[in-house]
């Protein structure tokens, strides 16, 4: 930008009563080929933020449609179970590897009289089957 073509844009804001605000003028230097990279790496996260958006949303509906179905499995592991006394549910969130974040469903029951192995696993893999889970956290209260 030229020297003249500053001045006059100066003059132009003290001319309106602006004369506090002066004109900056910075220049980027950038080579047509950079410009592309910085326009691909803002495509790139751009999509990653959506599919970001995606993943969270989803595992918002899912976490909701689990929190609806576990009243309804409650009531079958009292029918399937009956030493169990009481069901209750919540969920554990873990940091992995991939800097994102395991939501494990936590099942916590409670039993009048104590119950062997056998019972657990038996609890254990049918809580699994009901959630469509492949990993639950049991754990006796």
């Amino acid at each position: 930008m030229s020297d003249s073509l500053k001045n006059s844009i100066d003059s132009i804001l003290r001319k309106h009563k602006m004369k506090g605000y002066h004109l900056l003028s910075i220049r980027v230097n950038l080579t047509k080929e950079e410009v592309s990279e910085l326009s691909a790496e803002m495509t790139k996260r751009m999509f990653e933020e959506v599919h970001l958006d995606e993943i969270l949303q989803q595992d918002t509906l899912n976490k909701a449609r689990d929190v609806f179905l576990f009243p309804q499995i409650a009531k079958e592991v009292k029918i399937a179970f009956p030493f169990i006394d009481t069901v209750t549910n919540g969920w554990l969130m873990l940091p992995n590897a991939k800097n994102s974040v395991d939501t494990l469903p936590v099942v916590y029951y409670r039993t009048v009289r104590p119950i062997n192995k056998t019972q657990t696993n038996q609890l254990y893999n049918f809580l699994r089957t009901r959630l469509a889970k492949d990993t639950i956290v049991l754990m006796k209260k």
